[in-house]
This record gives C-alpha cells, sequence and structure tokens, in this order.
C-alpha cells in the first residue's frame, strides 16, 4: 500500500463510481484498466527495488557464508589434530565419545551433500527437481 500511494496507484475503493453503468457492465466499461495500469506500476516498482537489491544482498550473504564455512572448517582441523594428539590420554568425560560422534555426523553430512549435488546436477535423474519456478504471469 505504501509503495502505491508512493507512486500515486488508486485503489478500486478510490476509483469513481458511474451509477450511470449498467449491472452487466465489463471490468473495462467500469474503470478497471486504470486499475490494473496501476497494479503494474505498482509491480514494476517492486521489481525495480529488489533487483537493485539483490546483487548487494547475495553478495554479503556469500562472504558470510565463505567465511563462516573457512572458521567452521578451521575448528574441524583443530579438533582432528586434538583428537589424534590426546586420544591416548585417559578422560574423565566422554570427551572420546563426543568427537567420535561429531565425526560420524559431520562425514555424514559431506556424504549427504555430495549425493545430492550429483542427484540434483543431472535433469534425467528420477526425483530430480523439474525447474526452477519462475515469478511470471
Amino acid at each position: 500500500p505504501i509503495v502505491a500511494q508512493m507512486i500515486g496507484a488508486r485503489s478500486a475503493a478510490e476509483e469513481p463510481f458511474d451509477a450511470d453503468l449498467p449491472d452487466d457492465a465489463t471490468p473495462a466499461q467500469r474503470g478497471a484498466g486504470r486499475q490494473l495500469t496501476d497494479v503494474e506500476q505498482v509491480r514494476a516498482h517492486q521489481v525495480e527495488i529488489l533487483s537493485s537489491m539483490f546483487p548487494a544482498g547475495l553478495l554479503v550473504f556469500t562472504v558470510l557464508l565463505t567465511m563462516l564455512s573457512l572458521c567452521l572448517f578451521g575448528m574441524l582441523c583443530w579438533l582432528i589434530i586434538a583428537f589424534a594428539k590426546d586420544f591416548s590420554n585417559p578422560c574423565d568425560t566422554p570427551l572420546h565419545v563426543w568427537t567420535i560422534v561429531d565425526f560420524a555426523t559431520t562425514a555424514y553430512h559431506a556424504v549427504h551433500a555430495c549425493a545430492l549435488q550429483v542427484k540434483y546436477s543431472n535433469p534425467e535423474a528420477p526425483g530430480a527437481p523439474v525447474g526452477i519456478p519462475r515469478w511470471e504471469r
């Protein structure tokens, strides 16, 4: 509604009502052409705003994801080194079990992600997505 007000679009309630029109008048006769134009202007403005903001948002997301992935990989390497170095030392808490479970879940998710990548990279594979949905009319 705010965007519509900014570009001067009018709602159906603000359109002038013509009592001289018959009850079976077409939407074009009732002024729906003006309404449709306003809707199209609002949609075009929304698409323009989103298309101007999308590249910057995607860049921020990509940089943050890359930094966090590198940190996560560094912590995994540190955990592997610490586990190998201190495996023979006794421990009063179940850290060995926790570390093994952490390695197992990391390996599971890595294999699962690779399997999904292979499954969805082949469009003829059964269960592959049909296509990317589009927001077109």
